[in-house]
């Protein structure tokens, strides 16, 4: 009896745990269903560099000029032109060189019309300033001072004056040629006064009005049997009374008196005694004026027939000249000074030979300035360069010039004279 209560209770055990497997088989084959598949989407991010600006860096450029003593409102007006210029082209972005940007800073010398201190100027510039490009000077005597120091430091100079002594591996002249310009008034003369033939000169007694003539008296050599041409009389320099020098000159009957070059007092006073002395014909090549100047010293019945190569800033010729004329006029309130024409350009071809040479390097702005087949020019639009003949280098500008005819009826006529070539 024991016995079989032990196989019951041993077979309810093993049933029960058979049951109980088979429940544990079942709950294996019908695993618990797992999490949601997730849908895997992809992003695309677009990371954007952080610019990298140019560098900045500073470029000097020196300019001297005589900023005091007689002709100080010439060449003040040259700075302010230049600074205008400058603080236009820093406005703009500034010039892009050296993979870097440069900012003008203007530094201005006075020389004091002085040939020490034109000196004394250039070597500040240079060793003090660390100045490697200059403009300036503007005056014939002055503007080979520095020449040879100049090349052999290799400081690129654009000189803005009638003569060709500043011209050589490193010298520039971006005026439009003073005494060749005589040479176009004298030309202008055979065209528009066809009466004129008896030609007189009264000059100053120095190298820049002699040399004047010369220039003046081949272009005369071109025209055979046109003029016959007097004697030329020399004056000193602290001339005020020409009555006397007029007097002998008046006695030979000239048509036009030519005072080639001579600067602006004396000029006036010239035209001024000419007059009153009854003298009625032409007088040609005195230093360009302003007519404020004019009328201070010559009487406006006096003022006819006068001829002069500069400008008086009307009926201007290029869309870059209205330009610039209509933002001097809004930043200084008054007209540019007549002369200001012959600086205008000397900036911005400095700056385009920089950029298209894509350095501030002065020997390779050189060879970049060589190889330009025109020059932008503030006149005409385009120029071209001259020179490899007459002086060894074509550094000159060739260009049309700007007279001004003051016509017999007194009337201050602007003039662009045909292209002057310097071969």
């Amino acid at each position: 009896m024991k016995k079989k209560s032990i196989w019951l209770v041993v077979s309810v055990v093993v049933v029960l745990g058979l049951l109980i497997g088979g429940f544990g088989c079942a709950q294996e084959a019908a695993p618990a269903p797992g999490p949601a598949p997730t849908k895997t989407v992809t992003k695309t991010v677009t990371v954007t560099a952080t610019p990298v600006k140019p560098e900045v860096k500073e470029w000097k450029i020196g300019a001297i000029f005589a900023y005091s003593g007689a002709a100080a409102s010439i060449f003040e007006s040259f700075k302010k032109c230049l600074d205008m210029q400058a603080e236009e082209i820093n406005a703009a972005g500034g010039v892009k060189a050296d993979g870097v940007t440069y900012m003008i800073k203007m530094v201005h010398e006075d020389n004091e019309m002085a040939i020490e201190k034109t000196v004394a100027a250039f070597r500040k510039l240079v060793y003090q300033d660390n100045v490697k490009h200059i403009i300036g000077p503007g005056v014939p005597f002055l503007t080979a001072s520095f020449k040879d120091e100049r090349d052999e430091l290799k400081v690129l100079q654009f000189d803005c004056t009638s003569i060709f002594d500043a011209v050589g591996p490193y010298g520039f002249k971006v005026k439009y040629t003073g005494d060749l310009g005589l040479v176009a008034i004298t030309n202008y003369v055979a065209e528009v006064y066809p009466e004129v033939k008896r030609y007189a000169v009264l000059g100053a007694n120095e190298a820049g009005s002699r040399g004047a003539w010369d220039a003046v008296k081949a272009g005369i050599d071109k025209m055979p049997g046109r003029f016959e041409v007097i004697e030329p009389v020399w004056y000193e320099q602290e001339t005020l009374d020409f009555a006397p020098i007029l007097t002998g000159i008046l006695a030979e009957e000239p048509d036009i008196i030519d005072t080639v070059h001579s600067s602006t007092e004396p000029g006036l006073l010239i035209i001024k005694q000419a007059r009153e002395l009854g003298y009625k014909g032409v007088i040609s090549g005195f230093y360009i004026v302003s007519k404020e100047e004019m009328d201070a010293v010559v009487p406006k019945e006096h003022q006819y027939d006068l001829l002069s190569e500069g400008m008086i800033w009307e009926n201007l010729s290029t869309p870059a000249l209205q330009d610039f004329y209509n933002k001097f006029v809004a930043k200084y309130g008054g007209n540019p000074y007549p002369s200001d024409i012959h600086v205008v350009d000397a900036l911005p071809v400095m700056v385009r030979a920089a950029e298209l040479a894509g350095t501030i390097d002065t020997t390779a702005m050189v060879k970049e300035l060589e190889s330009w087949k025109t020059v932008p020019n503030f006149l005409t639009g385009e120029s071209t360069w001259g020179g490899i003949e007459t002086i060894g280098y074509a550094h000159v500008v060739n260009s049309k010039l700007p007279l001004l005819h003051i016509t017999s009826e007194g009337e201050w006529v602007p003039v662009v004279s045909p292209v002057i070539e310097i071969p």
